[in-house]
């Protein structure tokens, strides 16, 4: 019970625990007590809090996103979304169904990340009021609100005795550990912060190479900037350079494009920890990892991307579906090119 441990996914989360649990029986003979143990994502942790620790929030229920966008549809007015104005002249307000999955992660945004309210306009704030007042008005909290009501409820409990509870929990905690630190956007760094602030010491674990959240607010600072963030206290860091996933050659390959590239602002400032990752001691096939298959011009690529697969068959490709594409969108002209032209030769996507 003194230690919270936030990974990114529920898959991941499941796999600590296989892991934790495994590791704790051989070591020790027996599990008891890891009961207590939080293993879990950043959101189910503040579910729970607010189900365990917040009287007036326990007849509330939560929002899952295709139930929220039918929530903002059914009640399209009261939500905001159709007096939610727009930068486009011949669409002045967003529209009920089409905008409504952009209308939510607007609001997400705007609750999640570090956002200069005085470049809001007043017509967006507005429609945000209302929604956030429809989802009180029902008793619903979608995944946003229960993040900003969790560090809403850790930084009163401080103060507020109805929430003693919550205080002695955060005060009986010892050690947090938080994966995938790059991604975590500002609500969640807040959450975090706050939570330290009981007095447990914080173990954060992040790639400022793999930054994939971007759209919901995340940043690759809160890793870069992390051991500048606690003035008392030193920040101790431990590299993990050893992939033990890759191909030594996929490993070198992505070396050698980092190094070729300039990582610093205009001001000179680095945005880039200087790493370079090792494979692990193993014995790997003889066989190459990283291709480049080009073509003259684009209307050859197809041609190209064909007689790589056939030339894969034949080395012992047993079954198509071991073959995946990946795309910055599928909606691309020469992508939907590509997909055509392989139908078109006996190859199903």
């Amino acid at each position: 019970e003194e230690v919270v441990a936030f990974t990114f996914t529920e898959k991941a989360a499941a796999e600590l625990k296989e892991r934790i649990y495994r590791y704790v029986t051989q070591e020790i003979g027996t599990t008891e007590g890891l009961a207590g143990l939080y293993i879990g994502t950043i959101h189910g942790y503040c579910l729970e809090l607010l189900q365990t620790h917040v009287p007036e929030l326990f007849k509330y229920r939560v929002l899952p996103e295709i139930q929220n966008k039918l929530f903002v549809n059914r009640y399209s007015t009261q939500s905001g979304l159709t007096a939610c104005p727009t930068s486009s002249v011949g669409t002045p307000f967003l529209k009920r169904g089409s905008n409504t999955g952009l209308y939510i992660n607007a609001l997400s945004v705007f609750r999640e990340d570090d956002v200069d309210h005085d470049q809001i306009s007043t017509g967006f704030k507005n429609a945000h009021n209302q929604y956030v007042n429809l989802l009180q008005n029902h008793s619903w909290m979608d995944f946003t609100d229960v993040l900003v009501r969790a560090v809403n409820a850790i930084e009163q409990c401080a103060t507020d005795d109805g929430l003693i509870s919550l205080r002695q929990t955060l005060q009986n905690y010892k050690f947090i550990t938080v994966d995938e630190y790059q991604d975590v956007n500002p609500i969640q760094e807040k959450l975090v912060n706050s939570i330290i602030s009981y007095g447990a010491k914080l173990c954060v674990v992040g790639d400022d190479d793999q930054g994939l959240y971007r759209f919901r607010g995340a940043t690759i600072k809160n890793i870069f900037e992390f051991p500048n963030k606690f003035k008392k206290v030193k920040c101790r860091q431990v590299k993990l350079e050893t992939n033990y996933r890759s191909h030594p050659e996929i490993i070198d390959y992505y070396n050698q494009w980092m190094m070729n590239h300039d990582w610093s602002s205009p001001a000179h400032k680095t945005f880039r920890y200087p790493k370079v990752i090792k494979p692990r001691k193993d014995v790997f096939p003889k066989s190459p990892a990283v291709i480049t298959v080009s073509a003259e011009n684009l209307d050859e690529w197809p041609i190209e991307i064909f007689t790589f697969l056939q030339k894969l068959k034949k080395e012992g490709l047993k079954d198509w579906n071991q073959v995946a594409f990946l795309f910055r969108s599928v909606n691309n002209p020469n992508v939907k090119k590509l997909s055509l032209f392989l139908e078109e030769n006996n190859i199903r996507l």
